[in-house]
């Protein structure tokens, strides 16, 4: 009974010191920073957007080189449509070609594809 009480003692001081060593290099792991990832859900509506609204484009906030002019589109609010007005985007990466949001049909309903750069 004493032999098993001091191997209980002995294994739970090594189970300590085994934990408070993983606890301690837990912190010393090289991790690459994560990029952020955003998850958007897939919008399908069975009928299709209204017709663009025609905007008037205001003045670049600086140099034509860096902004891109984001036309405005209709987004879906889950009722219904509502018009999402155009907007100057920056250009982080030079010689990238921004794809607007539009919706686009796939079978019976129709699908918002949001906006993307394209290097």
């Amino acid at each position: 009974m004493i032999a098993n009480r001091s191997a209980r003692r002995a294994a739970l001081g090594l189970g300590l010191i085994l934990a408070a060593g993983a606890a301690g290099l837990a912190g010393c792991v090289d991790e690459p920073p994560r990029e952020r990832v955003v998850v958007q859900e897939r919008i399908v509506v069975r009928g299709p957007p209204p017709p663009p609204r025609e905007e008037v484009i205001i003045a670049a906030p600086g140099p034509v080189e860096r902004f891109v002019w984001d036309p405005g589109h209709w987004a879906w609010d889950g009722r219904g449509y509502r018009w999402s007005p155009g907007h100057w985007i920056e250009r982080r990466t030079p010689g990238a070609v921004w794809e607007p949001a539009h919706w686009a049909q796939r079978g019976e309903g129709w699908v918002f594809v949001p906006g993307r750069w394209r290097y």
